[in-house]
């Protein structure tokens, strides 16, 4: 969905790398039908830091879930990449289910938007990342490594008694 929406838009996608060979392959293939490739720059693997410096320096970063609504497991769960991203000032262009969990989160932090329609993707790409850059509404906060370790700790101190 989003090769194709790149089609109707002047957005760049830089991937860095996905690990199995065969997977970046049919990327660049599929952007090559697409009328795409020029789009689509496929980056070789890379150390955490510059990986980092790339996340908060890109104007989008993306989310891809599994659209398929066939069995409810499939619904999906929160990457451990997700959250530290809604720290961070590019926008959030989620891939998802529409009933996906992290559209809830996007809808509440202020941080991006969950596109589950080739059209809403188009129009993100196009501008309406736009007023998600920057660094949210406090509601991040309940999302942070720090407010998820204490919500972990109140669970676990309920269970054993303390």
């Amino acid at each position: 969905m989003l090769v194709r929406a790149l089609s109707r838009s002047d957005m760049v996608l830089k991937i860095r790398s996905l690990g199995p060979l065969d997977i970046e392959k049919k990327i660049a293939d599929f952007s090559e039908e697409c009328d795409v490739a020029a789009q689509v720059e496929i980056l070789p693997p890379a150390d955490p830091e510059v990986v980092d410096r790339e996340s908060h320096a890109a104007a989008i970063n993306l989310v891809v879930e599994d659209l398929d609504k066939s069995d409810d497991w499939k619904k999906g769960t929160l990457t451990g990449k997700f959250l530290p991203m809604l720290n961070l000032k590019p926008a959030i262009l989620a891939i998802a289910r529409d009933d996906s969990e992290i559209g809830e989160i996007l809808d509440a932090t202020r941080k991006g938007k969950l596109c589950f329609t080739p059209d809403q993707v188009v129009e993100y790409l196009n501008g309406g990342y736009l007023p998600f850059m920057g660094a949210g509404n406090e509601n991040v906060l309940m999302y942070s490594k720090r407010m998820q370790a204490k919500l972990l700790a109140d669970a676990l101190d309920k269970v054993c008694g303390a």
